[in-house]
């Protein structure tokens, strides 16, 4: 029978993390969907590549056509006609459309990445909502009790069985507590006006009081997958190619560039046709492009590396901070789980072990610790949106 008690109370842990997860992921899908800065930056990086795409192709043949009056009647009038096409090396156009390939996806990573900081944004306010869901429950239930001790204590001063200090106590025991709800109520409309905001002016409901994230995986998983999916490091690996297609359409530009044309001229009944031919042969004009280029792919190639080593090593510090949060999390929830404080403060009270000016300072002292508790938990949630912020 006690198994069975368990496995419901596991199973009932699992689905509503399950149904929490679920509407969060909805809440973010909502935001990528609405917000009026991930739209816009998606707008100016789609015109951004459609820009890269043009100047790819040859330039456009030229038609020249002459009409020339002559001065003599008996010459005439002569006629020319010149159509002339001019064309790059044709490896030039092949690494010239690799190189616009890896800007627009350097582009692309670009927006995603700011899409994943906006994205965070949300993550941290709906962490913080969380939080003051919960804080706000308890306040409500400290309130309760308070309001329970206040009545009690007001018909036992009628009685003659109680002081006025004890009475005037609770009363201002329920005043802090409202005035901490009142903050509370303030503090959560703030953050869904936020979101609110985000949401382009949508509304955002969360009543909820569980966070959406299971676990922390261990280190080595979370490393791999940060490499595969951050769009700052396929960026930077993005940018390295695309200063090794820079280079190479630059090495082919030193191949001449070729002039193919028709020409025809008329005078008087004598008509002469023919097609032109002609190179361009660089000589001065581009003299160290292929240096700058060589010495940018280089840079790249460094950048790159180290970019990757600067980042690994701040998921790194992250992953040290997350699991030092949840280490002091788990010390937390065991010792809160082991005592019955407020239980035994209550049943001293009521046998008139203590006043009710030492249960005041004794429930307050563990109300401290309650919300140290509450604040770590949030704390650690954060810090797990922010080191899983490369899934967003």
């Amino acid at each position: 029978m006690k198994i069975k008690v368990i496995l419901i109370i596991f199973c009932s842990f699992y689905c509503t993390h399950n149904v929490m997860a679920q509407a969060y992921n909805e809440l973010v899908q909502d935001i990528g969907n609405n917000n009026l800065e991930i739209k816009a930056n998606n707008q100016l990086t789609e015109a951004e590549n459609y820009l890269l795409r043009t100047g790819l192709n040859p330039v456009d043949p030229q038609v020249e056509y002459g009409y020339y009056p002559g001065t003599i009647p008996e010459i005439g009038t002569k006629k020319t006609l010149d159509i002339t096409q001019s064309f790059e090396f044709p490896t030039s156009y092949k690494y010239r459309k690799k190189a616009a390939v890896n800007r627009s996806e350097i582009n692309d990573y670009t927006n995603q990445n700011y899409r994943q900081q906006v994205l965070l944004e949300f993550s941290l306010n709906y962490v913080e909502i969380i939080y003051l869901n919960k804080i706000g429950k308890e306040i409500e239930t400290r309130m309760q009790r308070a309001r329970e001790y206040l009545n009690a204590f007001e018909l036992r001063l009628e009685k003659g069985d109680a002081i006025v200090l004890d009475v005037n106590k609770a009363k201002l025991q329920v005043i802090d507590l409202k005035n901490q709800l009142r903050l509370n109520r303030s503090q959560q409309n703030r953050h869904l006006e936020v979101l609110k905001q985000m949401n382009n002016n949508v509304e955002v409901i969360i009543s909820d009081t569980v966070y959406p994230y299971l676990r922390l995986d261990d280190y080595e998983t979370i490393r791999m997958e940060f490499l595969e999916m951050h769009p700052i490091l396929k960026r930077s690996v993005a940018e390295s190619t695309f200063a090794t297609n820079q280079t190479r359409l630059n090495k082919s530009t030193w191949w001449p560039d070729l002039l193919i044309g028709y020409g025809s001229e008329t005078i008087l009944d004598e008509s002469f046709r023919g097609v032109t031919l002609g190179i361009s042969v660089p000589l001065w004009q581009d003299k160290n492009t292929i240096k700058y280029a060589k010495a940018y792919e280089e840079f790249t190639q460094y950048q790159q590396k180290s970019i990757e080593n600067r980042m690994v090593s701040g998921l790194y510090q992250k992953y040290i901070e997350a699991s030092a949060l949840k280490a002091n999390l788990n010390d937390y929830e065991s010792g809160l789980n082991d005592l019955n404080s407020i239980e035994l403060l209550d049943k001293s009270l009521q046998l008139g072990q203590i006043t009710f000016i030492q249960y005041l300072v004794e429930i307050s002292y563990f109300y401290t610790i309650w919300d140290d508790w509450l604040l770590l938990e949030k704390e650690y949630y954060q810090m797990l949106a922010r080191l899983y912020a490369y899934k967003l």
